[in-house]
């Protein structure tokens, strides 16, 4: 399977990425809820991922996975409108609405060329502001 790129953006304040320093990258096509990955940053595009134990110092957990919607590509507004979806789950894995958390929504989506190769998935990702914590945010109340 090619790789993807997708394109991260912080749900409130622009754009951002996730990355990570484990030896083993991945396609973010393959993060499942509950990974956890060793930090988020700006750098706009991803192409891979280090998802790793949630027991290892990270900064950002996936917490939910919604489908996009259209059968052309929307483009890259529509596609963040669509992810406004991820704040209505961050309760529920999270514990805690997100509008009275300290914790920062950020979120993958498609790019064009990952929409044509099938990708319609929106991960929503849960990411602490400052420092790493040690376990899982599910369930934190953050």
């Amino acid at each position: 399977m090619p790789s993807k790129t997708w394109t991260i953006a912080l749900l409130t304040v622009g754009v951002a990425a996730l990355a990570g320093c484990t030896s083993t990258p991945r396609d973010p096509y393959q993060l499942k809820v509950g990974q956890c990955l060793v930090k988020a940053d700006d750098s706009g595009l991803v192409e891979a991922v280090d998802p790793i134990d949630c027991s290892e110092p990270h900064a950002a957990e996936v917490f939910a996975s919604l489908t996009a919607e259209g059968n052309e590509y929307p483009g890259r507004d529509k596609l963040q409108e669509q992810a406004a979806g991820c704040a209505p789950k961050f309760e529920e894995f999270i514990g805690k609405p997100y509008t009275q958390s300290d914790l920062k929504i950020t979120y993958f989506h498609p790019t064009e060329e990952s929409w044509k190769q099938g990708d319609r998935q929106i991960l929503c990702i849960a990411s602490v502001p400052t420092g790493t914590v040690t376990s899982s945010l599910k369930g934190s109340s953050r």
